[in-house]
């Protein structure tokens, strides 16, 4: 760690570094805190200051990266930082830019958001013509849900989902499978939400894992499985999913479920409380 931060410090003295030795030298030092327990208060500043001199050098990833710095799950969480950076990121109209903006957006205190709703969506609307990208078509369709920057349309907000589904969207199969399974646009379609959970589960997204797995280890909407309901389980826990984690670690702690293994209990009773769920 201190080698990492004493190359950053230099950079940052170094009126003559290069935007992309700036930007490689706060990398390094962002995932050395991340790697570590507790927190620098001496390398934050200098990240900050990194990151900012790569934003402003034209390195739009400096901006992202210090938007996430300052995101709910980062290092610093200041929701008026997060926004004034994903804010100029998403000037350079690139998709990923766009969609830390919104997200930074949609993440904020209601107070500090709703002043930018307007926007977030005209950047994702310019962004979406040039680039109909399934996950800025996902944010549009959240958007257009809850009325942010837009006419509150959920019937809109679901066709933008089922062309983003289309486009091969897992996240748009998990909210569609949401919608039939409320009844949020129609009448509740457990079959049609079930075979959206499985899309959304088989293309990566760590809920719909999650959810399948709880499917399957009650019977509900599909026959009982506990073997499949652990499969699930597991790769939702792998993806990140603290809930399947803890469920894990009760299976194999009781037996109930799973064969009793204590070494794996722990295991998953690690990743769930690492992931901010404990028992």
């Amino acid at each position: 760690m201190e080698d990492v931060l004493d190359t950053a410090r230099a950079t940052a003295e170094d009126h003559d570094a290069t935007a992309n030795d700036v930007l490689a030298a706060a990398i390094a030092l962002d995932e050395a805190l991340q790697q570590k327990t507790g927190r620098s208060a001496e390398a934050l500043p200098i990240l900050v200051t990194l990151y900012t001199r790569a934003g402003e050098a034209g390195l739009v990833d400096g901006w992202i990266r210090l938007a996430r710095l300052h995101g709910p799950h980062g290092i610093s969480p200041t929701p008026a930082v997060a926004l004034a950076a994903s804010e100029r990121a998403a000037e350079s109209g690139e998709p990923t830019a766009v969609a830390e903006f919104v997200r930074a957006v949609r993440a904020a205190p209601v107070e500090l958001a709703e002043p930018l709703y307007a926007e977030a969506a005209e950047h994702l609307n310019a962004a979406l013509v040039q680039h109909p990208d399934p996950d800025l078509m996902v944010l549009s369709a959240f958007m257009l849900a809850d009325g942010q920057g837009y006419a509150a349309d959920p019937a809109q907000a679901r066709q933008v989902l089922e062309a983003a589904a289309a486009a091969g969207s897992a996240d748009a199969h998990f909210e569609l499978y949401v919608y039939d399974m409320t009844g949020a646009t129609g009448p509740e379609d457990r079959e049609s939400a079930i075979s959206h959970l499985r899309a959304a589960a088989h293309g990566g997204n760590h809920r719909a894992m999650a959810n399948l797995g709880a499917m399957y280890a009650t019977g509900d909407g599909v026959e009982a499985d506990e073997d499949s309901a652990v499969a699930w389980y597991r790769r939702a826990a792998d993806a990140g999913n603290a809930r399947a984690a803890f469920n894990l670690a009760i299976m194999f702690s009781t037996g109930d479920g799973a064969p009793k293994d204590r070494r794996l209990a722990q295991h998953y009773r690690r990743i769930a409380a690492d992931r901010g769920l404990a028992n």
